[in-house]
């Protein structure tokens, strides 16, 4: 999966995040961005990477 497709996906989901590179992706975070969304998010590219390597 490229990394437009990957940050496309993340999107759909809510989670904004930017290209580095054909297979790489950057994430930031925000102030308002506490522990429970960062896990959330981890499981979020946890569950597109499992699905993006069948």
């Amino acid at each position: 999966m490229s990394s437009q497709a990957f940050v496309n996906e993340l999107e759909k989901q809510g989670v904004l995040a930017v290209t580095f590179g054909p297979t790489s992706v950057r994430f930031t975070t925000h102030h308002q961005v506490n522990k429970q969304d960062i896990e959330g998010t981890i499981d979020l590219v946890a569950n597109i990477s499992a699905v993006a390597s069948k």
